[in-house]
């Protein structure tokens, strides 16, 4: 009878091991990750230092945890612009007037069309452009002009 009680409490003994190992990991996977709003402060940090790839890097960490933010997004994708990551920039401004309830982000079409002729696509880009200035006219008389010449330039 020895012999299986010993069996027993080694059993036990190593699921109590193994239990411990896992709770370990876990408490120093979640001690060491970062938060969404950790990345965010960081990105701000980077974006204000003229950092944009560092940047970049951290909005996309934050991206990761939803990709349903918008502003989220429209910061992302302006940080992507100054960084010349013309066609990442386009995709998240894409996002953002394609999920914006409330025209919040004016500006996106007008930077979207400036990330399409970056890229070469210029029908698009003044198309983009025309619906900017159809749409937002004296919301930004700056981006507006701009706009206008944008169009000539194509």
């Amino acid at each position: 009878m020895p012999h299986i009680l010993n069996k027993h409490i080694e059993i036990s003994f190593l699921r109590g091991i193994g239990s411990t190992v896992l709770m370990v990991f876990f408490c120093l996977s979640q001690g060491f990750g970062q938060t969404k709003s950790q990345y965010l402060d960081e990105a701000y940090k980077a974006f204000d230092a003229k950092n944009y790839s560092a940047a970049v890097e951290y909005f996309a960490n934050a991206y990761e945890f939803d990709t349903s933010d918008v502003e989220l997004a429209y910061d992302f994708a302006t940080s992507a612009r100054h960084y010349e990551s013309y066609r990442l920039a386009d995709s998240l401004y894409a996002s953002v007037i394609d999920r914006e309830s409330d025209g919040e982000y004016p500006e996106a079409t007008f930077w979207r069309g400036m990330m399409k002729q970056r890229l070469g696509d210029y029908v698009f880009s003044t198309q983009l452009f025309r619906i900017y200035i159809s749409e937002r006219d004296m919301d930004n008389p700056y981006l507006t002009r701009r706009a206008k010449k944008e169009i000539e330039a194509n």
